[in-house]
Parts: C-alpha cells; structure tokens; sequence
C-alpha cells in the first residue's frame, strides 16, 4: 500500500508537468510573429524651401491612416499612391488641396503652406520610402502605431540626396 507522502510526491510532479508544459506552450505561441504581406511604397516631396513634415501612420489589420502635416510658407507637392483616399484637411481649404494624376500610379497632390492632410489607406504599407527631389533638406518627424499591438514607433530623419526608407 502507497504511502501519503508518495501520493502528494506524484501530485507535485504532476503539478509541475502540467505548468511547464503550459507556459511552454503559451510561450510558443507569443513568438510567432504575424505574416505580412509585401506591399512596399514609395512617396516623393517637392519643395523649394527647407521643410518639416511630420508624419504619423498607424495599422489595423492590413488597413491604415496616413497622416501628412507640413510646417513650411510655401505649397508643396506630394506624389502618393493614387489608391490612396483623402479623408480629411486641416488648416487648409478642402478645394485648394488638388492633385493631377501622375504616371505610374501616383497622384500628384498640391499641399497647402501648414495644411495636414489624412489619407486611408486601403493596403498598409510593409515599407515606406520616400524621395526628395529637390535639393533642400526635409525633416521627416515620424509616428508609427500599431493599433493592434499597442506598439508605437518615434523617428525623426533627414532626407537629402537620395531616398530613405522610413519603415
């Protein structure tokens, strides 16, 4: 006949099975990380002048909300994604925020000086690149927000002479 102490002994051991084996499991599935698709997008700036933009995206399952706000006295030009949806416009008269269409897919949208403008995204980008063609310096003050994860990303860049990859 077992004794009481090998049945609490077996209960201990069992015990312990079961939670290591359960945080192991819970562990296993945190790693792994979401597929995303590769939707990588390119966007250019035009200006005469030194400029500030900032920039905040955020992501909810594979949709997005792009927002641009220039800080400069002059208008600018924005070539975007021509799938891109103007929403809203601040500090700006809606009828003064135009596009033409571009090539390749782009609209070429005139930003009013210190206008802000909010785009929806149907696909979120998996990069953002963006292009200066002129020959001033931007400063790019970016926020990037997963709404799903609560994850939020702060960066401030300088784009020069060539492109530079945001995210």
């Amino acid at each position: 006949m077992p004794r009481p102490s090998q049945h609490i002994y077996a209960l201990l051991v069992l015990s312990a099975s079961i939670a290591i084996f359960g945080a192991s499991s819970f562990q296993r599935a945190q790693v792994v990380p979401k597929q995303r698709i590769e939707n990588p997008v390119e966007i250019g700036i035009e200006h005469n002048e030194p400029l500030s933009v900032s920039i905040e995206a955020s992501e909810m399952k594979g949709k997005g909300l792009l927002e641009i706000e220039q800080s400069g006295a002059e208008e600018i030009l924005l070539s975007l994604p021509s799938d891109w949806i103007r929403k809203e416009v601040r500090n700006a008269s809606i009828k003064d925020v135009t596009f033409e269409t571009a090539s390749l897919g782009f609209k070429r949208w005139h930003m009013p000086a210190g206008a802000s403008i909010l785009f929806e995204l149907p696909k979120f980008p998996s990069s953002l690149i963006i292009h200066n063609p002129s020959k001033v310096t931007v400063k790019v003050s970016l926020t990037k927000v997963d709404m799903e994860s609560g994850l939020v990303e702060n960066e401030v860049v300088l784009v020069q002479e060539g492109p530079v990859k945001l995210w």
